[in-house]
């Protein structure tokens, strides 16, 4: 079976969650997070922020910045402008 490419699979599955989706609007509204920080602001435990972490760094979703703060990445803001035009 075709499927799109791996990075593009990679940033759709990094963007198919509520948890994930909440993470990139703190961060959005923040412009970078430390980990503890978003600990705070989105309520999750620790575990299942990692796991959600890792996820949206796996699909360049989010880039750590100087081995503390999370961001999101360029890729994102494309992604996020271009899904708001489309929704209008």
């Amino acid at each position: 079976m075709k499927d799109f490419p791996e990075p593009v699979v990679a940033a759709i599955k990094a963007l198919d969650s509520a948890q994930r989706r909440k993470i990139l609007i703190h961060l959005e509204e923040c412009g970078s997070l430390t980990y503890s920080e978003l600990l705070k602001e989105t309520g999750l435990s620790s575990g299942t922020l990692n796991f959600h972490l890792k996820i949206l760094l796996t699909g360049a979703i989010i880039r750590k910045h100087h081995d503390r703060y999370y961001q999101m990445s360029s890729r994102a803001f494309s992604i996020i402008e271009e899904l708001r035009r489309i929704a209008g």
